[in-house]
């Protein structure tokens, strides 16, 4: 969007209706002094020019030149971001009701045990690149299902760690954006009671 045009629609459509307003005074509400009917008359004449001038501003701003590559690439930064924040927000909760039910269980969220963190890849290929790089990041041992009916491949890291460690917030968000890179998605953890 141009922000001359935009900045100049704005002032001239603002300018206009202000104009407007004091001729609407004028007529219905009381006599300006000093002006006369046939000065208001000419005061709306040049409120109408000023008011359909930003409207043209306006409207070229908004129906102007597409959005540069830096202003898209910000645009989408922000989208995934957006989307992190989100999906890590998500499993702030689910995790924060599994320790309870761990814990309700007799399970101690402090002692290491088995983890299985779960993924699903848009297909096999990614699902290798992702398995190989949670294993690099988290060690542990992968595996990489069958393709599902809607063609998403599910990856399976089977872990070493502590229900909490795992729940923390910083390796729930390292788990997201690491699925994120391969277009995949993080779809939460389990473990064997």
């Amino acid at each position: 969007m141009g922000s001359a045009k935009f900045t100049f629609g704005a002032i001239a459509l603002l300018l206009g209706l202000g104009v407007f307003g004091a001729v609407g005074w004028h007529f219905f509400h009381a006599p300006i002094p000093g002006i006369s009917t046939w000065t208001a008359i000419g005061g709306c004449g040049i409120g109408l020019w000023l008011f359909g001038a930003g409207g043209g501003f306006l409207r070229e701003a908004f129906a102007g030149e597409p959005a540069s590559a830096a202003e898209v690439a910000l645009v989408e930064r922000v989208r995934a971001e957006g989307a992190v924040a989100q999906a890590v927000e998500e499993h702030v909760e689910a995790d924060a009701a599994l320790l309870l039910q761990l814990a309700g269980r007799g399970v101690d969220l402090d002692a290491e045990r088995a983890i299985d963190l779960h993924f699903f890849a848009p297909d096999e290929e990614r699902a290798k690149d992702l398995a190989a790089r949670l294993q690099a990041d988290l060690g542990g041992a992968a595996k990489v299902g069958p393709p599902r009916d809607d063609g998403e491949v599910g990856v399976e890291l089977t872990i070493q760690a502590t229900p909490k460690a795992v729940a923390e917030r910083e390796h729930i968000e390292h788990r997201v954006r690491t699925a994120l890179r391969f277009d995949a998605t993080h779809d939460g953890w389990g473990t064997r009671l």
